[in-house]
């Protein structure tokens, strides 16, 4: 494994770690996680983001009561490689992964710590639906 790779888990980790500890300082109870992804969704098509001409209330209802990342970047252009990278922490290249389609063989210990199997050990009941090929 690179030095790369290993910062790169390193930081996803330590970034999902950091997000517990501080919500488990925020209330009692665990916080509601709800991760929406879209597809082909370009940062400024909300309302909520100053959108003049969409009128997007539920999404901007979400934004207002929760967290917006305005500064979000993608490890790929492409949806399947993108979405593998923020379900693995890891970049889509390491699984031969570049484009829609492509076959990708992930090893049983990045399966085992992906951001849904995470969550579920930390008591979260999880859901992921829509796109779900990885």
């Amino acid at each position: 494994m690179t030095l790369f790779a290993i910062i790169q888990r390193f930081s996803f980790h330590l970034l999902l770690g950091i997000a517990f500890v501080f919500s488990a300082f925020a209330s009692d109870s665990r916080p509601n996680i709800l991760f929406i992804i879209t597809d082909q969704h370009h940062a400024k098509m909300l309302s909520a983001a100053g959108n003049p001409y969409l009128k997007t209330r539920a999404l901007d209802s979400i934004a207002e009561s929760g967290i917006r990342f305005t500064n979000a970047y993608a490890t790929n252009p492409v949806c399947m490689p993108s979405r593998l990278s923020m379900s693995t922490g890891m970049m889509p290249g390491r699984f031969g992964v570049f484009n829609n389609g492509m076959e990708a063989t992930i090893p049983e210990e990045v399966t085992a710590n992906s951001l849904g199997k995470l969550m579920k050990r930390a008591g979260y009941a999880t859901f992921y639906g829509g796109k779900t090929h990885l």
